[in-house]
């Protein structure tokens, strides 16, 4: 007898259905208005099958408000980040560092829709994510301040 496989499902914090994981970026697309004030990102990270959250990211949020809602959420450690974008590295600790990126830089000046670009965490033992803009800029799908998450799977014990 053939195995079935099980399908991995999350919760929408738009709208609250269950939705498959491999369904749920197409899902989070049909929620995005075609009108309003295109103000957001939604921000894919994660591993495809493991662990993965949707995130929706203000504009003017930075990407040190991106590494602080990541160390809140996922990762329990005082380390070293940084993200890479476009081959240019912004890290979580520049003083002393010679041509180094801070984290002060605003999301709506470095993302575009559909890119692809990374975060590393603890660099002695690293936790690498890929993160994507699965969407961007659009209005925003909650109507809530700061960074929140719209969808998630998995835990992040599986990085550990």
């Amino acid at each position: 007898m053939a195995k079935r496989r099980t399908t991995k499902r999350a919760t929408c914090q738009v709208c609250e259905d269950s939705v498959a994981a491999m369904r749920m970026s197409v899902h989070l697309q049909s929620h995005i208005p075609r009108v309003g004030e295109h103000t957001c990102y939604v921000i894919r990270a994660g591993d495809r099958e493991a662990f993965w959250a949707f995130m929706q990211v203000p504009g003017d949020c930075t990407l040190k408000d991106v590494d602080q809602y990541l160390r809140d959420e996922w990762l329990d450690w005082d380390h070293l980040s940084m993200f890479k974008i476009s081959g240019v590295t912004y890290d979580s600790y520049v003083e002393g560092m010679r041509d180094a990126n801070s984290m002060d830089y605003k999301i709506r000046n470095l993302l575009k829709a559909k890119m692809n670009f990374y975060y590393e965490y603890d660099f002695g033992s690293p936790t690498a994510l890929w993160l994507t803009t699965a969407a961007g800029p659009v209005p925003p799908l909650i109507s809530e301040d700061g960074i929140v998450t719209l969808a998630a799977q998995g835990s992040v014990d599986l990085f550990w």
